[in-house]
Formats: C-alpha cells, sequence, structure tokens
C-alpha cells in the first residue's frame, strides 16, 4: 500500500495514515531522516523532488518472521542458523561485534529462482546493516570489517521468488 504527500514541508509536523486500518504516524524532519536511513521497521519510504514539490512514497510491509539475537556456543565464533523466510517478508538477525573484527556472512538459499537461468547469481538475499543505521542491500561481498563496537543486524529475505524459502545463514566473528 503507498501514499504520496504533496509539497510536504519539512519544517512542520505532518501526520499520515498508513495500513488503511487507521494507523498513524508522526514525524518531524529529523524522524524522516531516521526512517529513510534506518529502516528495519518494514516501513519503506523515498523522496522525490520535482521543482518545488516533494512527493513521498510510503510502503508498509506487515513484519513477520524471526526477530532475535544471535549468540555464539561458549569458544566459537561461528554459528549456522537454518530458517525460511516466504517471499515479501524478512528475517532479522542482531548481533554484536567488536571494532576491527572481520564480520562474515554467508546466505545460501534451497530453492532455485522462479522464471531465470538457476546459474544467475543475481541478488544476495540479505542487507548488512551497521550500528550506526548505515545500510548495504544486497551485498556481493560476505566480508565486513567492523567499524566500532556495537550491534549489527542481517535482514534476510527472498531477493525474488524462489521455489523453496528455506535458507542456510552462516555467521563468523573473527
Amino acid at each position: 500500500m503507498a501514499f504520496g504527500l504533496r509539497k510536504f514541508n519539512y519544517k512542520y509536523v505532518s501526520t499520515l495514515a498508513l495500513l488503511g486500518a487507521g494507523a498513524f504516524l508522526l514525524l518531524n524532519s529529523q524522524a524522516w531522516a531516521t526512517a529513510l536511513t534506518n529502516n528495519a521497521s518494514g516501513i519503506h519510504v523515498s523522496k522525490t523532488n520535482v521543482g518545488n514539490n516533494t512527493t513521498l512514497q510510503i510502503a508498509a510491509q506487515p513484519q513477520t518472521g524471526v526477530n532475535r539475537r544471535v549468540q555464539f556456543a561458549q569458544g566459537r565464533s561461528s554459528t549456522t542458523i537454518k530458517g525460511a523466510v516466504p517471499l515479501g517478508k524478512k528475517d532479522i538477525y542482531t548481533f554484536r561485534a567488536r571494532k576491527g573484527q572481520t564480520i562474515i556472512t554467508e546466505i545460501t538459499w534451497e530453492g532455485d529462482r522462479v522464471g531465470a537461468d538457476n546459474n544467475d547469481e543475481g541478488l544476495s538475499g540479505f542487507t548488512f546493516v551497521w550500528p550506526n543505521g548505515k545500510v548495504m542491500e544486497h551485498p556481493q561481498n560476505i566480508y565486513f570489517e567492523a567499524t566500532s563496537t556495537g550491534d549489527y543486524r542481517v535482514v534476510v529475505a527472498q531477493p525474488y521468488k524462489l521455489t523453496n524459502s528455506r535458507y542456510t545463514f552462516k555467521l563468523t566473528i573473527e
């Protein structure tokens, strides 16, 4: 579901109706900046400026699935998690890393892409989120350097329709 607003003035607080169920969201300009950069809530916001008019596109996606903190077994620096996530939903894994550590994330999907060549590399099926809210969608590299000590997130979502929604998520911190 999407809504558009014209001539939105960021200096004033605006109320937006979401989801047709009467849910309201009260946001000011600072909150919009947060919504645009730290997007693990399932609400996708995009902004388009044409002349003096600003259009905001808001798409709300119901959040279901896994939302869990990853803990390693004592003495281990790696873990493997098996899960399944339907198309359009997401699973969120949060973990702590210290500055300078290497974070290795690998998602392997069991299903094949529907309607495409099975050898198609395509999108990775995950989003990497740093503690400061910086987001990297569908990274092709699975190695990340922890730029600060804090909570990192991996958001797993089918990048396109697959024959099977099951995946294996391997996380290693060195």
